[in-house]
């Protein structure tokens, strides 16, 4: 059985790029916290606002309504 040796230089320069890829990962997590709020949108004189009391409307469901099988038929036995 043949042992391969890594130069410790090599070890060393792989977790120092590993160790500085974190640190810069952390960096953009952050970026959000220095953002600021903007004032909400306005309506341009002349145009209304669109009518939201039905946008999210849901269908109603029956009480004899069964749901599709989902499930995978079984496999063919050889």
């Amino acid at each position: 059985m043949r042992v391969v040796r890594v130069p410790r230089l090599g070890l060393i320069l792989v977790a120092l790029l590993v160790l500085s890829a974190c640190s810069v990962v952390d960096e953009k997590r952050q970026a959000y916290r220095h953002a600021k709020a903007l004032p909400p949108l306005q309506i341009p004189a002349g145009l209304d606002r669109p009518d939201e009391t039905h946008a999210l409307m849901l269908p109603e469901v029956r009480p004899d309504y069964q749901a599709p099988n989902t499930e995978p038929p079984p496999l063919a036995a050889e």
